[in-house]
C-alpha cells in the first residue's frame, strides 16, 4: 500500500555532512570550474574524512541546532494534525 504524502509536512534538518557540503561546494567548484558533480562529491567526501573532530564538531553542532528545532515544529505540526481527528473519524481495515 502506497503511502500518502502531506505537502505539509516538514522536511527533515540535513545532517552534519550535507551542511559541509553546502559550504565547501561552491568554494570547489569555483576552483575547479571543468569537474563534474560527482568528482566534486566524491572530494568533498574525503574533504569530510579529513576534517579533525574539532572542525567536525561544528557543523554537528548546527546540526544539532536545526534538529532541535525541528523537533519543536514536529511536535506543534504534530499536534495541529492530530487536533481535528477524534475516534469517530478512524476508518477500520478489515482484510476479508
Amino acid at each position: 500500500m502506497n503511502r500518502i504524502h502531506d505537502p505539509d509536512a516538514l522536511k527533515r534538518p540535513p545532517s552534519a555532512f550535507l551542511l559541509f557540503m553546502a559550504d565547501r561546494r561552491p568554494l570547489l567548484k569555483k576552483e575547479h570550474p571543468d569537474m563534474s558533480y560527482s568528482d566534486l562529491i566524491k572530494e568533498i567526501g574525503n574533504m569530510w574524512e579529513a576534517l579533525s573532530d574539532v572542525q567536525r564538531t561544528e557543523y554537528e553542532n548546527r546540526y544539532n541546532e536545526y534538529r532541535a528545532e525541528f523537533q519543536k515544529q514536529q511536535e506543534s505540526y504534530q499536534a495541529k494534525k492530530n487536533a481535528g481527528s477524534s475516534t469517530a473519524d478512524v476508518r477500520r481495515y478489515y482484510p476479508w
